[in-house]
């Protein structure tokens, strides 16, 4: 799940898909890798927007990556 979190904050668009199926087969709960690596993974993107870290563009693309899983 910590590839998940990582792939999602860096906006991995085309390496996400992978990796969450990834973590599904090695057993992790769906819920899990929503809530915990993806979400999760928002919040510290929305944080380091806030503080001016990072930009629009890498908020996208980290949202991005979060909705091509949800069409997996």
């Amino acid at each position: 799940m910590q590839k998940v979190f990582k792939l999602t904050q860096d906006g991995k668009n085309k390496e996400i898909g992978q990796a969450v199926q990834e973590a599904l087969d090695a057993g992790c709960d769906p819920t899990a890798i929503l809530n915990d690596a993806m979400i999760g993974a928002m919040a510290v993107v929305g944080d380091n927007f806030k503080k001016e870290i990072i930009f629009v563009p890498q908020m996208l693309a980290a949202a991005r990556a979060m909705r091509l899983v949800w069409k997996y």
